[in-house]
């Protein structure tokens, strides 16, 4: 056995998962993101992030906005798995396009990123998804996934001012920070 290894035990007690461990699960993630992708019509996510006025975000936009016209119909029981889908994109996106990381916030603090023009939003009973960045100067910065959803259908995806927008300059950022440390 090497020095990297552990000996594993079963003592027949099965060990429940917690909520965290199953949303966070990369399997499960993957198919929300693939249900995701066939409903904008995408094979799959692009190797760069979406230029904001490119006419593919522009169409993702107009497909989240059909879904999702107000934050009421995105917070709506009946649309849970369909919220969580766009979480579970949106959030790729970052964690893809701009070495973002998923953690759970509800573990951490309280603290809100909310701005008076967007109304708070709770997707989730228990945990609270979000995606973190740490930059160079260990500034950290996070947006939960409440906060991603009611962004995009306030703003929308494409554009100057859409979620596509804040993915590039995430992006961006990641990849000067990147170069810096070559």
């Amino acid at each position: 056995m090497g020095e990297d290894e552990q000996l594993g035990m079963d003592l027949g007690v099965p060990v429940e998962r917690t909520a965290w461990a199953r949303w966070v699960d990369p399997d499960r993630r993957g198919g929300q993101l693939r249900k995701f992708l066939d409903r904008i019509g995408l094979p799959d996510l692009p190797e760069q992030a979406w230029e904001f006025e490119s006419a593919e975000a522009s169409r993702i936009g107009e497909v989240i906005a059909e879904v999702f016209p107000d934050i009421e119909t995105a917070t709506a029981p009946e649309n849970a798995d369909l919220a969580d889908q766009l979480v579970c994109f949106v959030g790729e996106c970052f964690v893809r396009y701009a070495g973002a990381q998923w953690y759970d916030q509800a573990r951490y603090s309280q603290t809100r990123e909310w701005t008076d023009d967007l109304e708070y939003v709770s997707l989730y009973e228990g945990i609270e998804p979000a995606v973190a960045f740490t930059a160079e100067s260990g500034d950290s910065s996070s947006y939960t996934a409440g906060y991603l959803v009611s962004y995009t259908v306030m703003y929308g995806f494409g554009g100057f001012t859409g979620t596509a927008t804040l993915i590039l300059a995430k992006a961006m950022l990641d990849e000067v920070q990147n170069s810096d440390q070559s």
